[in-house]
């Protein structure tokens, strides 16, 4: 047998022998332990503000001429430091020493790649002499897995002044977990939202890292096959939306929130969310409130539902017909057709599919709503059989058709 091939069996051996056990230790006995790699100066990157605005606002101003790596050290410890901080019941997170994180930047590049759930990372490329130094270091501390931090990056969607630092900022963190043989197990992309860009300010977001690790850890670990994994991976975003609040916009014909409205919805747990909303449309301003029922794990990310609402309508006069000039004046005055759409409200039943992705919803339906009266449209001036018909389409209740999209708030998700 070729000893490249002998290689590959042994490895893959090894592999399957570590998360094995630790898959067991997740069962009983002792934690596993995840030893933490930190950052080096080229693996951050803050494009939107200066070295000078970050030494400042993390209380490093008058640092003469180490401001970067001292700056970009002050983030790698923070992260560091919250991690190995976190409480977590499935593993325990240890920080690796200075001189071998030294070490091993010395020997590492960086590329972008892709995980198994097609998600975009950037990526360790090692060579044989970092493989030893990795396995070496995790031997020396006995630890089950190594998370190298691969990239930091602090974005924002405006440039920030000088007197405005705290502007809103989404700070990217990349990462990996290598087992024992070095075999990738978990890696991915998370983002941080905070108004504040100091990393002692970061602290708890920081530590939401180290629960993501540890979740898309678990899923590797107890997860037979790339389907059951992506199945848990969706069940465990559903989880972190539960019970959490969501704004948004709605659009539609004969929608319970009009052609277009706002719209705020809390959600009870992964199967109900109740909310209310404000919107306007041919019948006036509308108001209403109402519940959705998610009814299966329909897919990985698609989900129908079945919704009812109650929305009032304040009714709406205007006119439709004739003909203007240049100047405004009417021309036509006998096309003139005066809508009066009356006041009312209505039971909106709809059903439809719901679309998820990390802190989005994207829902489509289609549904009747029953008026909780008789609503009849008048119309004064020049009245006909389609322009009744369509003023009292613009009453409310009928056929409806809409879309929301919803941004699921907070920062623990």
């Amino acid at each position: 047998m070729p000893i490249r091939l002998i290689t590959t069996t042994l490895l893959i051996s090894l592999s399957l022998l570590s998360l094995t056990t630790a898959a067991q230790n997740l069962s009983g006995g002792s934690k596993p332990k995840i030893i933490v790699s930190g950052l080096r100066l080229s693996q951050f990157s803050a494009n939107v503000y200066s070295v000078a605005e970050l030494a400042f606002v993390n209380d490093s101003a008058g640092l003469t001429n180490d401001n970067v790596s001292r700056v970009i050290r002050t983030y790698s410890d923070e992260v560091v430091k919250a991690m190995t901080n976190y409480a977590d019941d499935r593993f325990g997170f240890v920080a690796l020493d200075s001189n071998t994180v030294s070490r091993l930047h010395s020997r590492s590049r960086y590329a972008e790649w892709e995980n198994v759930f097609k998600e975009k990372y950037t990526s360790l490329v090692s060579d044989s002499v970092l493989d030893g130094q990795m396995r070496g270091t995790m031997a020396g501390y006995g630890a089950d897995f190594l998370v190298s931090l691969n990239f930091y990056e602090i974005t924002a969607n405006y440039y920030p002044m000088y007197v405005t630092p705290y502007l809103k900022t989404v700070h990217r963190i990349d990462y990996e977990v290598f087992d024992r043989s070095l075999a990738v197990v978990a890696a991915g992309r998370v983002s941080l939202a905070s108004p504040d860009i100091r990393a002692s300010a970061m602290v708890p977001e920081y530590a939401r890292l180290a629960r993501e690790i540890a979740d898309r850890l678990e899923i590797a670990l107890t997860s037979p096959d790339l389907p059951t994994a992506r199945q848990k991976l969706r069940v465990l975003r559903e989880k972190r939306l539960a019970n959490a609040w969501a704004a948004g916009i709605s659009l539609g014909w004969g929608a319970p929130y009009g052609w277009a409205g706002a719209e705020l919805v809390r959600n009870l747990g992964r199967k109900f969310d109740v909310g209310g909303g404000i919107g306007f449309g041919p019948s006036g301003f509308k108001a209403g409130a109402g519940v959705r029922a998610y009814l299966l794990n329909y897919g990985q990310k698609f989900t129908p539902f079945l919704g009812a609402h109650v929305a009032w309508a304040s009714g709406l006069k205007f006119d439709v017909g004739g003909s203007e000039d240049e100047s405004g004046n009417q021309t036509d005055p006998d096309d003139i057709s005066n809508f009066n759409i009356p006041a009312g409200a209505a039971l909106h039943l709809k059903s439809g599919f719901r679309w998820l992705s990390l802190r989005q919803a994207f829902l489509l339906g289609v549904g009747y709503g029953v008026p909780f009266g008789r609503y009849r449209a008048i119309v004064t001036g020049r009245q006909t059989t389609a322009r009744q018909r369509t003023a009292d389409s613009f009453a409310v209740g009928g056929f409806e058709a809409g879309f929301t999209y919803l941004y699921y708030l907070g920062r623990n998700l």
